[in-house]
């Protein structure tokens, strides 16, 4: 989808003076003038540290094991041990605070289902166990500051004098350990769920400030209580590698926050990681897991007491939603904490197509006076929150692109947010409490589709409302499409994607919608198979001679059959020129195509060793009289050029394909009817994006410069900062899989 256009060009201005600010303040008085008003988007859901759940799924989809998954997102450390045997006394006992915030109440009720309840005391007699039926309820209270238990009937069962705790436990003989299901009848775990049944025990304890207020806390086997994590951070039905993962990640995190001086280790909630027991009673069912729940067990089963490790040290593996596209340096996001080489941010590669929905989000529109509300309702200090907020500017970012540090401006005054708990309130006011991860007023916007046919497509959709012809060529092997923007803009059509043997549906669907009758394939059978012609014949007002092939032994050859075809349908209105680049060095032409298109001009290819020639019949039957060369020496040598026999002039000649493309840019703007207004950035590696994307910048009149898959390198970064004034915004050709989103925060950081 093309993302729409989120902001105007905004001030570069500091803070206004105070004359101006008191002209402002009386216009406002006097005035009608409609509400400044700030467009958020942003990328992630959570704090951005250790690893992304969503990015370790598509990892997972992608081949990837847990272990380097685990390895990846934990830089420097390794898959380790506990050293216990699943299922023995060795192994590790957790203490989870089964209430949210830890609060004590003033009871608890208690119940197992399927064996006795045994219940023991703080300074319990030898064999002094209490022992109740199954199917029966028993409630833990205070009598005078003393525990006691009554049954269903109200009757007192005992006082523990002197005791500060009870644990209270089903014995099941059929389970392991003898430990069975204990039901909790109160609201208890992260949903405040009645009748969760939990496995271990249920430790009750004293609050000591208050003779009437207890505790409770879920005392259960490490191996046990990965096994109800699992399934609340990570669905069971995701792949079984990215669920080993959590397991791991879920066990590590645990065994670290184990803490002696407290009562309890872990929260049931996001606090530590979500808990919610082992299922529910349900009346007429009984004991029943949580829905899926069992999902998660041969992930755990395979992983048993393994952990993370950094050396021999057990890593605190924190790990959140979404990232986003890049996670983040801890110092980043909580600055008080000690820099880990494995708390470093790392890119995600795969998590945009893992399906979350919060990878991208936004826009979320307010009002200057909403944005002064909700950042007060946030908590941020009425005296760093501007009475008439005129500008919201981020001053830093952290590696992935979060936001470190924002300026609000107003009239006259302008004060800095900064720090973690600053940029968490700010999130919770704008962001709806997703990620710190934001732009205010993007300038950049994304062309894409889920993958490169239907990005072609939307390149198509928001470019083109009818065309009576399409041009159509080959999405993954594409060097015969090198040559086909000239044709498309001589055609004033788009040029879209196809796989050899078929043709995509939502290409076929574009056609339609553009009324084309005519279709032009660029390329021989090797690239566009008879199966694809013949689909391609298929749709709706092409028919069976409404489809063209051009085409050549080889891309050369392909090169002079397009050039042909673009002097018949030019005429005497061709230019008169050609632009010249590498038929070997794929980006040159690339680069080269939204000029091909707007100028209706042939691209003739060459070798570095010569021009071949079908080359020089090319440059021929266009009738040029010179010719242009994008790319430098070693690519296109002065030799090789000039045996075109025509005049050559060199336009663009860098110091790599990033260089280049930014040098032709400059030059299109100055010489060629380009606009820096709308600038386009797309992949430099994988290049298939920027095929259809040729004819999509060409149209709108506007240069188009490269980026890696996670950098701006620095010829993009200086073409964007030195033109930042001309610059309404930037569209990113292709989704994060081409050009991550941490390229759009380097893109952002041009303007800010």
């Amino acid at each position: 989808m093309i993302r729409p256009i989120r902001s105007i060009r905004r001030s570069m201005a500091p803070v206004v003076s105070l004359a101006i600010a008191v002209a402002f303040a009386l216009l406002c008085a006097q005035s009608a003038f409609a509400e400044t008003t700030f467009s958020i988007t942003g990328h992630g859901f959570g704090h951005g540290i250790g690893m992304s759940q969503y990015g370790a799924r598509g990892m997972a989809d992608h081949g990837w094991s847990y272990s380097s998954i685990l390895r990846h997102y934990y830089q420097g450390t390794t898959v380790g041990s506990l050293g216990y045997t699943a299922g023995s006394s060795s192994e590790t006992i957790m203490r989870v605070a089964i209430q949210k915030i830890d609060a004590a109440q003033a009871y608890w009720t208690a119940r197992a289902n399927v064996g006795e309840l045994w219940v023991s005391w703080d300074g319990m007699p030898a064999n002094g166990y209490l022992k109740f039926p199954a199917g029966t309820s028993y409630t833990f209270f205070r009598s005078g500051g003393t525990i006691a238990v009554r049954d269903q009937n109200g009757v007192t069962q005992k006082s523990f004098t002197g005791a500060d705790w009870v644990q209270v436990w089903e014995r099941n003989t059929s389970e392991p350990r003898y430990a069975g299901l204990t039901q909790i009848l109160q609201a208890s775990g992260p949903f405040d769920w009645p009748n969760v049944l939990y496995r271990g025990s249920i430790v009750i304890e004293k609050q000591t400030s208050t003779t009437t207020g207890m505790y409770a806390r879920n005392h259960v086997y490490m191996e046990d209580y990965v096994r109800c994590v699992v399934p609340r951070e990570s669905p069971a039905l995701w792949p079984v590698e990215s669920l080993k993962a959590q397991a791991v990640a879920a066990r590590s995190y645990a065994y670290v926050s184990r803490k002696d001086s407290s009562s309890y280790d872990v929260y049931c909630t996001t606090s530590s990681q979500v808990y919610n027991g082992w299922g529910t009673w349900v009346s007429g069912s009984g004991n029943v897991r949580h829905l899926g729940d069992s999902g998660v067990d041969p992930a755990v089963n395979a992983t048993p007491a393994q952990v993370v490790k950094y050396g021999s040290t057990v890593v605190q593996t924190f790990f959140f939603s979404t990232s986003g596209g890049h996670t983040e340096d801890i110092s980043n996001v909580w600055p008080s904490s000690a820099q880990q080489p494995y708390y470093t941010g790392v890119p995600d590669p795969y998590e945009h197509d893992a399906g979350s929905a919060y990878h991208s989000w936004g826009p979320f529109v307010y009002t200057a006076s909403q944005v002064r509300t909700q950042l007060l309702s946030a908590g941020i200090s009425a005296s760093k929150v501007p009475v008439i907020i005129t500008d919201v500017r981020v001053t830093k970012r952290g590696e992935s692109g979060r936001v470190m540090e924002l300026q609000l401006i107003g009239v006259g005054e302008s004060y800095t947010l900064s720090g973690s708990t600053e940029m968490n309130r700010v999130r919770n006011a704008l962001c709806k409490s997703r990620d710190t991860w934001f732009y205010v007023d993007a300038m950049s916007d994304r062309v894409e589709g889920d993958d490169r046919y239907e990005t072609a497509v939307e390149m198509s959709r928001g470019s083109f409302s009818s065309a009576s012809s399409v041009v159509i060529a080959n999405g993954s092997s594409y060097a015969d499409a090198l040559t086909a923007s000239g044709l498309a803009g001589a055609l004033n059509a788009p040029v879209m994607l196809t796989k050899k043997d078929s043709l995509p549906a939502e290409v076929a669907a574009e056609i339609v919608r553009l009324g084309a009758t005519k279709a032009y394939v660029v390329g021989g059978l090797a690239v566009v198979g008879d199966a694809a012609i013949s689909q391609l014949r298929g749709v709706s007002g092409i028919g069976s001679n409404g489809v063209e092939r051009i085409s050549g032994v080889d891309r050369y050859e392909t090169g002079l059959r397009i050039a042909e075809k673009i002097k018949a349908l030019k005429g005497s209105g061709y230019s008169n020129t050609a632009i010249v680049v590498s038929g070997t060095n794929f980006a040159d032409a690339v680069a080269a195509a939204p000029w091909a298109y707007r100028a209706d001009t042939g691209i003739v290819l060459v070798r570095s060793d010569g021009a071949p020639a079908a080359s020089k019949l090319a440059v021929q039957a266009l009738g040029a009289t010179s010719v242009q060369v994008v790319g430098g020496p070693a690519v296109v040598p002065d030799a090789v050029a000039a045996s075109l026999g025509v005049t050559v002039k060199r336009v663009a000649s860098g110091s790599d394909r990033y260089d280049t493309a930014a040098i032709l840019a400059s030059y299109l703007v100055q010489a060629a009817g380009f606009e820096w207004d709308t600038t386009h950035v797309a992949s430099g590696i994988s290049l298939v994006d920027a095929l259809a994307g040729g004819a999509y910048a060409g149209r709108n009149g506007g240069p188009v410069i490269f980026a890696t898959q996670y950098a701006l390198p620095s010829p993009s970064t200086t073409a964007l900062t030195s033109h930042r004034l001309l610059i309404d915004r930037v569209q990113i050709l292709g989704g994060p899989g081409a050009i991550n989103n941490v390229v759009e925060a380097r893109i952002e950081e041009c303007f800010e």
